[in-house]
């Protein structure tokens, strides 16, 4: 991005610990984090830089979430993807592209909060203005709310009435 002045990248020791070197001074900080049992987020609560100074911080993550989920293929024979959404924060999209018969589906390692998940068409290419653009419409679609710790089973047994339409 074009405000970041440094791109720092580390992994975590088996105690959870990690530590940037040559930080520059008078900076904000965002620390971003993920990972196997780790919930995807950042954290933007730190003091600006300083020159030759360490700090010590601590990233309190809540226990991550899980979404478990089926699929009835043959309602939807256009599918292609489910997609999650994390409400508020376009920047935190998953996929999970469907293989021909699969019926089921998980997201693991999900920070709580409110989503949209969707079954996702098929990509349908069109151009326009001279240029090729792919359109993924939405079969189905759900908004569910997830608990730290929580295992959220959902199924999609039959398309929306706005898809049957199209």
């Amino acid at each position: 991005m074009p405000y970041c002045d440094q791109f720092l990248a580390g992994v975590s020791d088996a105690e959870g610990r990690f530590e940037f070197k040559g930080v520059l001074p008078d900076k904000h900080l965002q620390l971003a984090y993920w990972g196997e049992g780790v919930p995807r987020g950042r954290s933007l609560d730190f003091v600006k830089t300083r020159a030759a100074k360490t700090d010590s911080v601590a990233i309190r993550m809540p226990q991550p979430a899980a979404i478990r989920g089926t699929i009835r293929r043959e309602r939807f024979p256009q599918a292609d993807s489910i997609r999650l959404t994390f409400a508020g924060a376009a920047f935190q999209g998953y996929e999970q592209k469907l293989v021909e018969g699969q019926t089921s589906f998980e997201f693991d390692d999900l920070p709580p909060g409110e989503y949209w998940i969707s079954v996702g068409s098929q990509p349908v290419e069109f151009t326009e203005n001279g240029q090729q653009f792919f359109r993924i419409s939405s079969l189905a679609l759900q908004n569910i709310q997830l608990q730290p710790g929580e295992i959220k089973e959902i199924s999609f047994a039959e398309p929306s009435e706005d898809a049957l339409k199209k």
